[in-house]
């Protein structure tokens, strides 16, 4: 009994560090890192948000805490809520030297959270095209679907993130797939914009069958 409440005191202790952790890779304060690491955080548990030091540092875009964090050994590819991991954070925020560091450092770009949503998904969700450049680089897959079906052409389309659109579309993504209720990307596409983006592409691909069926 007295091991279990000296094993619960551990926990209670590292739970309560982990909050200073991650408070100081918002600041971007490595001292006080290292100081909390010192007196026996863990490097990858996740704080009661969800957020492990390396999502919350990616998050916010801080490099040389990301960089640090790395060098002592944090997993670039920890899970935190919903199955999202650091490289998650970096795209949302389109913190494009992050990203790269991650990638460099072995991130994965095709990862999937618990919905099977990827960074792709996520970069056209939230319009950050710096970082959809790198993932396209790095042979992002661009059809893939998600859990609801959805595609990263369909993010964009719902999102009215017209420019994510045009990038995909010069890929060639597949404008065809349909989610899981039956809908193309251009039947869901909210705003005037996307939707002329994308019913002047589905014209020319049509002309494009009929030349090459003549």
């Amino acid at each position: 009994a007295e091991e279990s409440k000296q094993q619960l005191r551990r926990v209670e202790g590292w739970f309560g560090l982990n909050q200073h952790i991650t408070d100081a890779c918002r600041r971007n304060d490595i001292e006080r890192i290292k100081a909390l690491l010192d007196e026996g955080c863990p490097i990858d548990e996740c704080d009661e948000d969800g957020n492990s030091p390396m999502h919350v540092a990616c998050g916010e875009g801080n490099i040389d805490v990301v960089r640090f964090l790395l060098s002592k050994g944090a997993n670039h590819s920890e899970r935190g809520r919903m199955g999202f991991t650091p490289l998650f954070r970096a795209v949302q925020a389109d913190h494009v030297n992050v990203v790269n560091l991650l990638i460099r450092s072995g991130a994965r770009v095709n990862i999937q959270n618990n919905y099977g949503v990827t960074p792709l998904h996520w970069c056209c969700v939230w319009g950050s095209l710096g970082s959809m450049a790198i993932l396209l680089e790095q042979n992002a897959k661009i059809d893939v679907q998600q859990s609801n079906g959805q595609t990263p052409l369909h993010c964009a389309a719902i999102h009215g993130n017209t420019e994510c659109v045009e990038m995909l579309l010069k890929k060639n993504c597949d404008i065809s797939i349909k989610d899981g209720e039956g809908h193309t990307a251009l039947e869901v596409a909210s705003t005037s914009q996307v939707v002329s983006v994308l019913a002047q592409y589905d014209d020319l691909k049509q002309q494009e069958m009929k030349i090459i069926y003549q």
